[in-house]
């Protein structure tokens, strides 16, 4: 599983490094000029299916775009992985989600968030091995437990999920990753916001 969530992790990451291209592509093949030459360009860069949203001021158009990076992942170092304990946790959380019972397990808490900034330091630091990332450590990239339930109807006050983020360093690059680590409900997403209309 953790292997496949870097995998997608490392998708992301290729869509936004490379997103006038993805634009350039999905505009072709909007208005039906797809030319040979693209074709082949495709085909050498082993594109084939994974879901991509292009988003323009005055052309909106959705693009499916699959990207085949195994290739790229074959030279990949070992990363930490998380251990079952910290998912085991999240289902008791769920179960006694209240203040008292957290209280009463804290030091729980704490070995199983230190195994989780451990994975997410070894995730930083594969990710800057491809792009330039300005978040300063794995434990800084993680998301407080605690919810925010001041305007929520819903008062139970933590959250049942490891998360945390990776922000791009520089207004050029802009944009992030985020990881959502929750059992029957892992997911990796990443983008930015207003892409210029320009290519």
């Amino acid at each position: 599983m953790i292997y496949k969530a870097i995998k997608y992790i490392y998708y992301i990451y290729f869509i936004i490094r490379h997103w006038e291209f993805i634009l350039l592509r999905a505009l072709y093949s909007f208005i039906g000029l797809i030319a040979t030459p693209w074709l082949t360009f495709l085909k050498f860069l082993s594109i084939s299916s994974s879901k991509f949203f292009c988003d323009m001021n005055l052309v909106f158009h959705r693009c499916y775009i699959c990207l085949d990076v195994n290739s790229h992942l074959k030279n990949m170092p070992n990363i930490k992985q998380i251990p079952p304990s910290c998912f085991e946790f999240l289902s008791l959380l769920k179960n006694n989600n209240e203040r008292e019972w957290f209280n009463d397990h804290k030091i729980a808490y704490q070995k199983e968030h230190t195994y989780i900034a451990s994975f997410a330091q070894d995730l930083l630091d594969l990710m800057n091995t491809h792009d330039v990332i300005e978040t300063p450590s794995g434990k800084k990239s993680l998301y407080r437990i605690y919810r925010d339930t001041r305007f929520s109807n819903d008062k139970t006050p933590y959250k049942t999920h490891w998360s945390g983020s990776f922000k791009r360093a520089g207004k050029q690059r802009r944009g992030g990753y985020y990881f959502h680590i929750e059992p029957g409900n892992s997911f990796v997403a990443g983008g930015f916001f207003g892409p210029p209309h320009k290519i």
